[in-house]
C-alpha cells in the first residue's frame, strides 16, 4: 500500500507527468539492480601452454620425464617460468622424509660393502641405521614409531642381500647415467638419470634396482610409458653405461623393491616381465617415444597440458593450485581425461 505522501505526490502530479517519473524510475532502479548483479560465470579452462621452443627445457632427468608424461604442467612451472614451491616453516617428518632415511641407510650399507657382506651384516645396517636417526632425535615419535619398523626392514633386507650376492661381482649406488639426443628440429637434448643400485654380474651385464617405500609403479604403467624411469636408465646404461662402475654395458634385469617391514613384499622380488618382449627392445622403444613427445612438444603440437594423465597422479602437486585445478576440474566438461605416453 502506498504511502499517504505517495498518494498526495499522485494526486497533484498531472497523469502524463507521473507516468513519465514511473518510466524514468524504472530504468533507475534497473540499473541498481545491475551493481548487485553477479556477472555470467564463465568456467577457466585447463591450462595448456605452448611455450617458445627456446625457453623449453633441453635436459631432463628420467624421473622428470614421468611427470612430463603424466604433469606436463609441472615441468612447465618449474622448468620454463622458475617457480618452486615454499618448504612450509613448520612441518611435521612425513612419507617422503621416512623414505629418505630408509634409501640413506641402504646406500651407507652398499657403499660401504660393495662387494662381499660382512660376518656383522645385521648389526652394521643397524649401527648406520642408528646415526641417521639421530637427526630425528628432536621428533620423538619417530623414534617410537619408525624405528622398530626399521629393524624389521633391515633383517629382511640383510637376507634379501644374502640371497642376491653370490651373482654379483660389485654394487653400484646412486651412480649417474647419461647420454644426448639429437631431436628433430636440429637441438641436442640431454637425457640423465641417477640408480639406486647397480648391480654388477659376472657374466657380465647389469641388474637395476630401485628401492620404493611407497607402492611400486604397476606392469601396466611400466609397459605403457607412463614409468619409464628404469627402461630409460636401461637404455641410457646400453649406451653410457654407469659412470664408475662400467662402460656400456646391456642391462638383464629391473627390479622395484620395497623397504617394508612386512616379509611379503621381500618374497616379490621378481624383475619386470614384459610378456616375452626383450628388455633392450621395450627401453628402446621408451626412448623412442620420449623423443617423439619432446618433438610433439617442441614444435608445439603438444601443449603442457595440467594433468595431462590423471589417473597415472597418486598426490597433488605443489603447482595445482597454479592450475586451478580444483576450479577446472568441477566445471562442466572439465574432467580429468587420460593421455598417452
Amino acid at each position: 500500500i502506498a504511502s499517504r505522501f505517495w498518494q498526495r505526490l499522485q494526486a497533484v502530479t498531472p497523469a502524463p507527468v507521473w507516468q513519465g517519473a514511473l518510466v524514468e524510475g524504472g530504468k533507475l532502479r534497473g540499473l541498481a539492480a545491475l551493481l548487485s548483479a553477479p556477472a555470467a560465470a564463465k568456467p577457466v579452462g585447463r591450462p595448456a601452454p605452448r611455450p617458445p621452443r627456446d625457453l623449453q627445457p633441453l635436459s631432463l632427468s628420467v624421473t622428470e620425464v614421468e611427470t612430463l608424461y603424466r604433469d606436463p604442467y609441472q615441468i612447465h612451472a618449474r622448468k620454463i617460468l622458475g617457480l618452486d614451491a615454499l618448504d612450509g616453516l613448520i612441518e611435521d617428518p612425513s612419507a617422503q622424509d621416512r623414505g629418505k632415511l630408509l634409501h640413506g641407510i641402504v646406500e651407507g650399507f652398499t657403499r660401504t660393502y660393495p662387494e662381499q657382506l660382512p660376518a656383522d651384516a645385521l648389526a652394521q645396517v643397524v649401527a648406520i641405521g642408528n646415526r641417521l636417526f639421530r637427526d630425528y632425535d628432536d621428533v620423538p615419535e619417530v623414534r617410537a614409531f619408525w624405528w622398530p619398523r626399521f629393524l624389521l626392514t633391515a633383517g629382511h633386507f640383510i637376507r634379501w642381500e644374502e640371497r642376491r650376492r653370490g651373482e654379483i661381482a660389485r654394487i653400484g649406488v646412486e651412480l649417474g647415467t647419461g647420454a644426448s639426443f639429437r631431436l628433430a628440429d636440429g637441438s641436442e637434448f640431454r637425457l640423465h638419470g641417477r640408480a639406486d643400485r647397480i648391480e654388477l654380474t659376472r657374466e657380465p651385464s647389469l641388474r637395476i634396482v630401485d628401492f620404493k617405500t611407497g607402492a611400486p609403479p604397476s606392469k601396466a604403467q611400466v609397459e605403457k610409458g607412463f614409468a619409464p624411469q628404469l627402461t630409460l636408465e636401461a637404455e641410457l646404461a646400453a649406451r653410457s653405461g654407469f659412470k664408475g662402475l662400467a662402460g656400456p654395458t646391456p642391462v638383464s634385469s629391473l627390479l622395484y623393491m620395497k623397504l617394508h617391514h612386512d616379509p611379503k613384499g621381500w618374497a616379490k622380488d621378481k624383475p619386470l616381465d614384459f610378456d616375452g618382449e626383450p628388455l633392450a627392445d621395450v627401453a628402446a622403444r621408451h626412448l623412442d617415444n620420449l623423443v617423439k613427445h619432446l618433438d610433439a612438444l617442441r614444435s608445439g603440437r603438444e601443449p603442457y597440458v595440467s594433468r595431462r594423465a590423471p589417473d597415472y597422479i597418486r598426490y597433488a602437486s605443489p603447482y595445482d593450485h597454479l592450475a586451478r585445478v580444483k576450479e577446472w576440474s568441477a566445471a562442466p566438461g572439465g574432467g580429468d581425461e587420460g593421455g598417452e605416453p
